[in-house]
């Protein structure tokens, strides 16, 4: 028969192992909170970057100007699925005021006219649009609008018969797809680049060099 010490013995025996028992049960469900915390947090951060990766395509998509640096001047297409019409997002910078530039003739392969019209364009932001269209005397015009105002720039001569013969034409539009960020120091730069097409001796269409007919818009120091 045990004694009164062995039967102590035994019980604090039995009472240690229940108590490493418990023990270790709320260390296991401790450390399996923290994992799922843990977890979850990792599951919502990368929800979240998805979201603002989808959020930006979309902007991008769209033309919402996003302005990276207000210092300098920022612009990026608006999709506009229209003939003949180009739409941009322009941030002016402050103390900034520029010149909104056309041309309707001679439009080089790179670099701008010395034979242009041009309007005021200040500091702020603008939905900028140029658009060609025919006037009240059914003559092509080109016309460049924002909030407050708007310029048109004439076809002379035989400088808009590529839109009548329909020879088609080549273009680079400013922004397209992203921001594009302009020094107002080092200006100047287009916002559009409409060159006509010709016929060669073979009948095929090509880009003639270094000028042809066609649009020029661009935006320079006053």
């Amino acid at each position: 028969m045990p004694t009164a010490c062995e039967m102590s013995l035994r019980v604090l025996n039995q009472s240690s192992r229940m108590f490493r028992v418990r023990f270790s049960l709320r260390a296991f469900l401790l450390l399996l909170f923290i994992a799922s915390l843990i977890g979850s947090n990792l599951f919502t951060a990368w929800q979240l970057g998805k979201v603002r990766e989808e959020n930006a395509q979309m902007r991008k998509e769209l033309g919402y100007l996003v302005v990276s640096d207000p210092t300098k001047v920022n612009v990026v297409a608006v999709p506009t699925y229209e003939d003949m019409l180009w739409r941009w997002r322009i941030y002016v910078p402050q103390g900034h005021s520029l010149w909104i530039c056309g041309s309707t003739r001679d439009v080089p392969q790179i670099g701008v006219t010395d034979s242009y019209s041009s309007a005021t364009l200040t500091e702020g932001e603008y939905l900028l649009t140029a658009a060609i269209r025919p006037d009240r005397h059914g003559k092509w015009q080109l016309t460049v609008a924002r909030q407050g105002g708007s310029a048109s720039f004439g076809f002379g001569g035989d400088d808009g018969t590529w839109i009548d013969e329909g020879l088609g034409w080549e273009s680079m539009q400013a922004g397209t797809g992203t921001t594009e960020v302009l020094d107002p120091d080092q200006l100047p730069g287009v916002l559009l680049r409409v060159r006509a097409m010709v016929k060669t001796a073979t009948g095929s269409m090509s880009s003639p060099s270094p000028t042809t007919k066609g649009v020029l818009v661009w935006i320079s120091k006053r």
